[in-house]
């Protein structure tokens, strides 16, 4: 993709999941740590692309709608995705996470097994109010040569749209809480703060 390219935001397909793992990885915390190459995709991608495409977008180049730029995944009912993905997804990430334990010293373990278990978290109170009032989430990445040109409020128009249609109340997503760049983004696009807890934010719109 080049810079003067056009772009325009479509619902995402099964084949474009490469293409979102890809981004994934390239904007997580360990873009060049092969150890978490299987990891990072299957905890915060794949399952959304394999559960619900319908409800999620990506960026592509008007002349090329298979090179994929960047995506908003979302599920519209966070408390059954969870379950879903738990009951679909956690004997492969424990696979996974198996095979690339003993690279990591032993806190470090613990760590990673809190970080990629898929097992549904158990709630308090105030998380299980955000949930009731704001059900669906989302994660949204732009590929890091196409970031700052719009294209992260184009695609969450696109989904706030859906969301809409789909008579969702209200969508909630995390952040870490030293990501000064998204939070700028997601309070400037209207997101208010709800919650802190264990130094990542909740940040939820009315839909």
């Amino acid at each position: 993709m080049t810079l003067n390219t056009a772009f325009h935001i479509r619902a995402a397909a099964l084949s474009d999941l490469d293409a979102i793992k890809r981004i994934c990885l390239e904007t997580s915390f360990a873009p060049d740590d092969v150890r978490y190459r299987a990891l990072i995709p299957l905890r915060w991608a794949t399952p959304y692309v394999e559960y619900n495409p319908e409800n999620c977008f990506v960026v592509v180049n008007a002349a090329q709608a298979d090179n994929v730029g960047g995506y908003i995944l979302s599920a519209l009912d966070t408390l059954s995705f969870r379950q879903y993905r738990f009951l679909h997804y956690e004997a492969q990430m424990q696979a996974a996470l198996k095979e690339v334990l003993p690279l990591f010293s032993n806190e470090e373990q613990e760590d990673l097994k809190a970080l990629f278990s898929l097992t549904p978290p158990k709630l308090d109170a105030v998380e299980k109010e955000i949930i009731e009032e704001y059900p669906a989430h989302l994660h949204i990445d732009i590929s890091q040569t196409l970031q700052r040109r719009g294209l992260g409020s184009k695609l969450m128009d696109r989904l706030i749209a859906h969301l809409k249609e789909k008579k969702v109340p209200g969508v909630h997503l995390r952040v870490a809480a030293d990501n000064a760049l998204g939070i700028r983004f997601y309070r400037k696009y209207g997101f208010d703060a709800l919650l802190e807890a264990d130094f990542t934010l909740y940040y939820g719109m009315r839909i």
